[in-house]
């Protein structure tokens, strides 16, 4: 933000008021370790996708497809407002560590092209991670919930059959649960790191915003507000977004693990159930529901999105408070 712009004092400051550039970088640099497993991961979706034959919703590509262009170009436009000479000299000194290049009067035309390319370079990497999280999310939902609703005629058929039927069930069960835990290791740092970056932008543009009223802050919004809402909207809807697909994705898991539970009593009624088979889906059912997590930090589920945005609301408040006497 242009009115917060100051020489720094030290290089850890220099560091923490680069932190926007720098997840970015880190997000690059975690997925070229990656790229085997993502690759890996990819093949097993597809080998999924055709094995259920369940498809990709159509409007998750094209959605995600105008998420990737359009956080990046809007936030362009919100940092480029018409500002004076002055205010973007500052900028400028900033970005390029107080070494002016620029002529004079043109420093608004230089700053509006490199914040083109700071924004796309800011932006649209960790978008393209989000978009894909989400979808894979969505995918493996209604993977489970496609492989539920095939299980739940098992209980018509005769024991024969059925016997047969939750084989191929348990052997397609473990190469979800196999696919899902190789999504969970691959994405678990990268979203760890988003979610981070999303709390903190939350965080900072609430305080900023003071919807209370708690502090004096009518000239910098009068400014810079439609840079503060759009980076408060942008950073909220990506945790929700995140949050609310990975936990679908938890809900679905245990959906399975009911029908499971009701397969089993009908096996126990059933005179010709195999006792192995029946072993077996016994400790399948017993494993706790599978949930995705940010590295390990914390767990995606409905109550995990209330609670953060508690925590977020509270301690904002908090800060307000201080900063008002």
């Amino acid at each position: 933000m242009i009115c917060e712009i100051r020489i720094p004092s030290n290089f850890k400051e220099t560091i923490a008021r680069k932190s926007p550039e720098v997840i970015p970088f880190i997000i690059w640099c975690s997925l070229m370790l990656r790229k085997d497993n993502i690759s890996h991961l990819l093949y097993d979706v597809q080998l999924l996708r055709y094995k259920f034959n369940v498809v990709f919703n159509p409007l998750w590509v094209s959605t995600g497809m105008t998420v990737i262009i359009g956080v990046p170009l809007i936030s362009w436009l919100t940092v480029t407002i018409p500002s004076d000479e002055a205010d973007c000299l500052k900028v400028m000194e900033y970005y390029s560590f107080y070494f002016s290049y620029i002529p004079e009067n043109n420093n608004c035309k230089a700053m509006a092209i490199s914040q083109l390319f700071l924004q796309i370079a800011v932006h649209a990497l960790r978008t393209v991670v989000t978009v894909f999280y989400v979808i894979v999310c969505c995918f493996f939902s209604k993977l489970l919930n496609t492989l539920s609703d095939r299980t739940l005629s098992l209980s018509h058929l005769k024991a024969n059959v059925c016997n047969s039927s939750i084989l191929r069930y348990l052997e397609s069960y473990e190469s979800v649960t196999k696919a899902m835990k190789s999504f969970e290791n691959a994405m678990s740092f990268l979203i760890f790191l988003i979610e981070a970056s999303d709390f903190v932008s939350i965080f900072y543009c609430f305080i900023k915003l003071d919807p209370f009223h708690q502090a004096k802050r009518e000239s910098f919004l009068k400014n810079h507000a439609p840079a503060v809402i759009f980076h408060f909207l942008r950073a909220l809807l990506s945790f929700l977004w995140v949050s609310l697909a990975a936990s679908s994705l938890h809900e679905a898991s245990k959906t399975t693990k009911e029908v499971q539970e009701k397969i089993m009593k009908e096996m126990i009624i059933s005179d010709e159930a195999n006792s192995k088979q029946l072993l077996r889906l016994f400790v399948v059912h017993n494993s706790p529901a599978f949930t995705l997590s940010a590295w390990g930090f914390f767990h995606f589920s409905k109550g995990m999105v209330l609670a953060a945005v508690g925590s977020i609301l509270t301690y904002s408040l908090l800060i307000l408070q201080i900063d008002s006497k």
